[in-house]
Parts: structure tokens; sequence; C-alpha cells
């Protein structure tokens, strides 16, 4: 089984941070053009919870296993992200949007 989650460098670092700050620069200008209201605006949560490595590998350290699972190998990767790549090409919001909103709900466990 591979699990794949947005986690922080080990310096605690993360592109990702880049990307929730867009997202509300995003979110204010929708508020400045009057497409959401102010009050909304403040209702919204764009959730997301970073772990370092040590926090992830946390439940294997004192018996090397968790629930009758063991971690074979932890790796951290940046990866590409070619919708950010295509936006920045055609500055189609909409395709952005879409493949990101499609790409937000895939799923976290994947058969290896």
């Amino acid at each position: 089984m591979v699990v794949v989650q947005t986690a922080l460098d080990d310096d605690g670092s993360s592109p990702f941070h880049d990307f929730m700050n867009h997202a509300n620069t995003v979110l204010e200008e929708m508020v400045d053009a009057g497409a959401i209201k102010a009050e909304e605006r403040a209702r919204m949560v764009l959730g997301s919870r970073m772990r370092r490595r040590r926090h992830l590998l946390a439940p294997f350290e004192q018996e090397g296993e968790f629930q009758q699972l063991i971690v074979e190998d932890c790796e951290l990767s940046t990866i590409s992200d070619f919708a950010w790549a295509d936006y920045e090409r055609d500055q189609n919001k909409q395709t952005w949007a879409g493949r990101h909103a499609r790409g937000s709900s895939a799923p976290l466990l994947l058969p290896h």
C-alpha cells in the first residue's frame, strides 16, 4: 500500500503554502468583485493539516509497527502541479479550477 499526502519538509517548509496563499488571495478578489459576500468568505476554511516526517512515523516508533502495519520506506517528494503549468501557459481559470476540483477528491490510499 502506498499512502500519499501533503507533508512538510523536515525543515517545516512546503510549496503548498504558496498554493494556499494564492487561494486566499483569489477568494479576497472574489469578495472585492462581489462574486461572494464577505460573510460567506468569513465562514470558509481552506483546511489542511500537513505533518513532518517524524510526526507521520511516530505511531511506528515504539514497536516498529502500528495496527499490524510497518513502514518499509518513507520519502518526501515535490511533485509538479501540471494544472498550474497549464494555467500559466493559457490563463484559463475554468480549466484550472476544474482540474483541481477533480484532483482534490483523489484517493489517499493507492494500491502499490
